[in-house]
């Protein structure tokens, strides 16, 4: 199954009152970090969803073999973000089987947890990560779900879909993924190692 994966990293930020991509993060950044696991992973094609005005973020991912995507609807939303990683697929990467979506914020991701989500979708055509009883990113797409991914809008991206569909859902557990940098008390934590 051939792949694509695409960071979400358009995001205002809005809970935590400041650009979350470029926090230090165990001696690299958020973004820097998420995008190494997407380059460590099996993901054929890869490409990071970026706000407008985004020339420091892109500068975080030099040497790094992805393409970047400037989203000029990023302030309606998470789904903005995602329909742009979808329509950019469908244009540069038209033999992609499936879409990986990742988000900026997880801290605890990794290209062996990517290598599983893609695996579990290359079974089912759907997948994503299991963690305190919720299902949510990371989470593969199969190219029959690409509609349903272009239809969304606002700020819940795809775990509405998801949850819509979740009998047909094959689980990934993810402990970690319960923790995500949302707010301040999150990034302490995270800057305190705990």
């Amino acid at each position: 199954m051939i792949v694509a994966g695409a960071i979400l990293a358009a995001g205002s930020s809005a809970r935590l009152g400041r650009p979350k991509a470029l926090l230090p993060c165990r001696g690299t950044t958020l973004l820097r970090h998420a995008a190494e696991a997407l380059v460590a992973s099996a993901c054929v094609h890869r490409l990071v969803v970026f706000p407008p005005r985004c020339e420091p973020l892109a500068a975080e991912l030099a040497g790094l073999p992805l393409r970047s995507l400037v989203n000029r609807e990023a302030a309606t939303g998470r789904a903005s973000s995602i329909r742009a990683a979808v329509a950019a697929l469908a244009e540069r990467s038209p033999a992609a089987d499936a879409i990986l979506l990742v988000l900026v914020d997880q801290p605890t991701v990794d290209g062996a947890l990517l290598d599983r989500v893609m695996a579990a979708a290359a079974a089912t055509g759907l997948a994503a990560c299991t963690y305190e009883g919720a299902i949510g990113p990371p989470a593969c797409f199969g190219r029959d779900w690409f509609d349903d991914l272009g239809a969304l809008s606002g700020d819940r991206g795809a775990r509405a879909l998801l949850e819509a569909h979740r009998e047909r859902v094959a689980l990934v557990e993810f402990p970690g993924g319960a923790f995500d940098v949302d707010r301040e008390a999150d990034y302490v934590r995270l800057a305190s190692g705990s």
